[in-house]
């Protein structure tokens, strides 16, 4: 089953806190959530973030590889 993860990456360098902001069966709940948490951010804004929707599949490991 795919689902769509939405996410608050925070600012290493500023020591902002990233979050899972939902996992949805649609992208479209995804990105609205996405769209609010962002616009919720530049009004009370504390150092860079990346608000993003990431596509997984469930029951499925993911191992990174690291150079």
């Amino acid at each position: 089953m795919k689902v769509y993860v939405a996410l608050d990456i925070g600012c290493i360098e500023c020591l902002e806190d990233s979050a899972i902001l939902g996992v949805f069966e649609s992208d479209d709940n995804a990105n609205s959530i996405v769209e609010r948490m962002a616009e919720k951010q530049e009004v009370n804004w504390r150092g860079q973030h990346e608000f993003t929707v990431k596509t997984v599949e469930t029951n499925v490991e993911y191992t990174p590889e690291y150079s």
